[in-house]
C-alpha cells in the first residue's frame, strides 16, 4: 500500500469518527441541542427542534458511516459533506459576527464546548481533509440503492431507539437557561432545584449546607438554584452560602407558585417529572434519598 492510499484511508476514518462524534454527543443532550435551536430562531417550538434534530442526527450518522463505505463517495457523499461543513460555516460566521451571544456552538452537544469562532476553525481543517479526499480517491461504488436505505436505515433507527417526548405539560421545561452554566435542559435526567429567597435566613442556611454537602459527595444529581429577590443582594447571597450552582432569578409569580408555606423548598425531577418535593429536613432526605453517609 502507498504513502497516499494509506493516508486516503486514515482522512477517510477520521472525517467518519468525526461525525460518529457529533452524532454521539448530540444523543447524550438531544435537549439540550433542542433549547438552542429555539434560541438560535431556527425552530419555532420545542417538537419541531426535536424532529430536526433527529433528522440531523441521522444525516450525520450517514455521512460517517458513508465514509467507511464506497458508495458513491466521491459522487455524493463529499459534495453532500462539503455543503454541510460550509453551510455551518457560514451560518456561525454570521452568529460571530452579528449575534456574538451564543456561547456554544452545540455541535458536540454538552460533552465538548466550542465557540463559533472554535467551530469555524473546526470545519475548515475538516473541509480542508474532505477536499484532499475528493482530489485523490477514485474508487467510487455507483450504486444509489445502498446510500438510500443506509440513509432511511439511519434515520428510522434514531426516531425509534430516541423517540419525540411531549414537554409541554412539564412545569420546568421552560426554565432552560442558567446563570454559570448556559443551556440546560431539565426534562432529561435526575435533577434537584432548590428554591431560595434572598430574605430568609433558613435559605441562606440550607444553601450554605447544600454546598457543603456537594463538595465531599459526588452521588448527587445536578443541582440548580431558583432564586428570588433584589438582584443586587445576590452576590452577597452566594458569597456568604459559598455558592457556585448554577442559578436562574425567578419573578414574584413563579416563585411562590413553587413553593410551600415558606421557602426553601427542593424538587427532585426525573425527566422533567416532580419525583419528590421537600420542605423540611432537606438534607436529612437527600442523605437517605441517595444513600449518603
Amino acid at each position: 500500500m502507498t504513502m497516499k492510499n494509506t493516508l486516503l484511508i486514515m482522512a477517510r476514518w477520521f472525517i467518519g469518527a468525526v461525525f460518529i462524534l457529533s452524532a454521539v454527543t448530540k444523543l447524550a443532550g438531544t435537549g439540550v441541542f433542542e433549547i438552542s435551536l429555539i434560541e438560535q430562531g431556527i425552530t419555532p417550538d420545542r417538537f419541531t427542534a426535536a424532529i430536526l434534530t433527529r433528522l440531523l442526527i441521522g444525516f450525520e450518522i450517514f455521512l460517517a458511516v458513508s465514509f467507511f463505505l464506497p458508495f458513491l463517495l466521491r459522487r455524493v457523499i463529499i459534495p453532500l459533506t462539503l455543503a454541510t461543513l460550509m453551510g455551518f460555516t457560514l451560518y456561525l460566521a454570521y452568529f460571530l459576527l452579528f449575534r456574538s451571544e451564543m456561547e456554544d456552538c452545540g455541535c458536540f452537544g454538552e460533552m465538548i464546548k466550542m465557540t463559533p469562532l472554535e467551530s469555524i476553525l473546526k470545519n475548515i481543517v475538516l473541509i480542508a481533509v474532505v477536499l484532499f479526499i475528493y482530489r485523490y480517491y477514485r474508487t467510487d461504488n455507483k450504486q444509489w440503492l445502498p446510500a438510500v436505505l443506509l440513509y432511511s436505515l439511519c434515520t428510522v433507527l434514531i426516531f425509534i431507539f430516541f423517540p419525540i417526548r411531549s414537554v409541554e405539560n412539564l412545569t420546568f421545561a421552560k426554565y432552560t437557561r442558567f446563570e454559570n452554566k448556559g443551556i440546560v435542559d431539565l426534562t432529561q435526567g435526575d435533577k434537584l432545584v432548590v428554591l431560595l429567597s434572598m430574605d430568609c435566613e433558613d435559605c441562606l442556611d440550607k444553601a450554605t449546607k447544600l454546598s457543603e454537602l456537594y463538595r465531599t459527595e459526588r452521588k448527587l444529581p445536578e443541582l440548580y438554584y431558583f432564586i428570588w429577590g433584589d438582584h443586587d443582594s445576590l452576590s452577597t447571597f452566594m458569597t456568604r452560602s459559598q455558592s457556585e450552582f448554577p442559578y436562574l432569578l425567578l419573578s414574584d409569580a413563579d416563585f411562590f407558585s413553587m413553593i410551600g408555606d415558606a421557602p426553601p423548598r427542593l424538587y427532585w425531577l426525573q425527566n422533567g417529572e416532580v419525583k419528590e418535593y421537600w420542605d423540611k429536613d432537606i438534607i436529612e432526605r437527600l442523605r437517605k434519598t441517595f444513600s449518603l453517609k
